[in-house]
């Protein structure tokens, strides 16, 4: 079963990657702060799953609902439509945020569905 550590690490791959998009197609960074604000928004989100259902030893409930693919639906949709609503009031880069941390989340169940326990699909 994939660690915190591994999450964490896959999270940072996964932001160096979207540094090397954003690089390579010219896409503009708006600034230093925003880029590292998102950074940390990947991993809060690849860690998000664990830290909501943490791993135990006599645990049974690890990798239910927050982890599971009907909770990212309902967590894009619903923060999509705020994300939309806020950046209408005030900023667009709250966008960016919401965004990053469905990476991460994404990335999290990723990971964890090649494991032998996999997620819940329902």
């Amino acid at each position: 079963m994939p660690s915190r550590k591994t999450h964490t690490n896959i999270s940072l791959i996964v932001v160096v990657g979207v540094y090397i998009i954003f690089s390579v197609w010219k896409l503009p960074l708006s600034g230093q702060w925003q880029f590292l604000l998102s950074s940390i928004f990947i991993i809060l989100g690849g860690i998000f799953p664990d830290l909501i259902e943490p791993v135990s030893l006599h645990s049974f409930a690890h990798r239910k609902f927050f982890h599971s693919v009907r909770l990212l639906l309902i967590l894009v949709i619903a923060t999509s439509l705020l994300a939309v609503i806020w950046a209408y009031l005030f900023r667009s880069e709250y966008i960016l945020y919401a965004g990053s941390f469905f990476v991460g989340y994404v990335f999290h169940l990723i990971v964890d569905a090649f494991t032998k326990k996999s997620i819940p699909l329902k």
